[in-house]
């Protein structure tokens, strides 16, 4: 029966050191679990504030684009108002060239150099013709290359600017992926925390309901050994009484043999016969009483009456709700 209770404590520990095993094992899974999920919180972050980032440089990257879009206009108001500039003097040149002409052509200029030559004025007229042509030619050229080289400038700013723009996009589109990627993560850790949890409660109460129906079949068994004790006492007492009974039977039994021995010996002194008397086996009183640890003298006690009594057997049964409570044993002599 010990045996039998130590090994259900044995058994029911066993389960016991199982469940908060198992309850250490998803506390830990929880904390990792909780370790990631700050980990991508921290990542969320960090991306939010490089996408505010990226916003703002991007405003910035919109206003000098603006800005270079406002130069560009005031570039070519200013390349027009040169343009109309060179207009007007190429038309005042054409006309001082045509005065200058007419002046010529009509005047009478007498210059005495002895036998000197002519002034060539057409040359002189073609000099300062080449002249302003080769200026307003320059000053063409150097306009259209500034133009040319500001429009080329302008372009690849708007290239880059839209290629920033482009990346800035798929950056943010990125991002919200990734935002709804941890967020579903979120969610699905949430479930997990909450599964572990619930996981974690019914262990515990597993454990607590184990553990009382372990203390409830260690009480029953205790107070089966307890039950089996009080039968066991009350049958060695049984057992101790009918040994006694038994014992004192013995003695009446061997006096009454030897006491029939004596009759027969003086009967055959005297020359009667009698009926042969079957002899009574029984175990020797010395080693009777040795065995129950009874202390009795090897001498047969002296009866005041050679007469046998006759003895009757009383057996009392004690019943409860139909079922034997208990049973006792004793012999009277009548």
């Amino acid at each position: 029966m010990d045996q039998i209770t130590q090994a259900t404590g044995n058994n029911l520990k066993q389960q016991i050191d199982g469940l908060l095993h198992e309850k250490d094992k998803l506390k830990s899974e929880l904390q990792n679990v909780q370790a990631v999920l700050d980990d991508y919180k921290n990542r969320y972050e960090d991306e939010l504030n490089r996408r505010n980032h990226l916003e703002n440089d991007f405003v910035v990257t919109k206003k000098d684009l603006d800005d270079t879009y406002l130069q560009k206009v005031d570039k070519e108001s200013k390349m027009g108002s040169l343009a109309n500039e060179i207009d007007c003097l190429k038309k005042l040149y054409d006309e001082e060239l045509k005065e200058l002409q007419s002046q010529v052509h009509n005047g009478k200029v007498t210059v005495e150099m002895n036998n000197s030559r002519d002034l060539e004025m057409k040359h002189i007229m073609d000099g300062v013709k080449a002249q302003y042509q080769a200026v307003a030619d320059k000053s063409r050229q150097e306009a259209d290359q500034w133009y040319k080289n500001k429009v080329d400038d302008m372009e690849n700013q708007a290239k880059r600017n839209n290629e920033e723009l482009k990346a800035l996009k798929n950056d943010v589109n990125e991002l919200n992926r990734m935002i709804q990627r941890a967020n579903a993560d979120n969610d699905a850790l949430k479930n997990q925390r909450a599964n572990l949890e619930s996981a974690i409660s019914l262990a515990e109460e597993h454990g607590e309901e184990a553990a009382r129906n372990a203390k409830s079949h260690i009480q029953d068994l205790e107070d089966a050994i307890k039950k089996a004790k009080q039968d066991m006492a009350r049958k060695v007492k049984e057992y101790q009484d009918l040994m006694n009974i038994k014992l004192a039977l013995d003695i009446e039994i061997a006096t009454y043999r030897k006491l029939l021995e004596g009759e027969e010996g003086r009967m055959h002194d005297q020359g009667i016969t009698a009926n042969p008397v079957m002899a009574v086996q029984s175990m020797p009183i010395e080693k009777l009483a040795s065995t129950l640890n009874f202390n009795v003298q090897s001498s047969p006690p002296v009866l005041k009456s050679p007469t046998p009594k006759k003895l009757v057997l009383v057996k009392t049964i004690e019943t409860a709700n139909g079922r034997n409570f208990s049973e006792t044993t004793n012999f009277s002599r009548e």
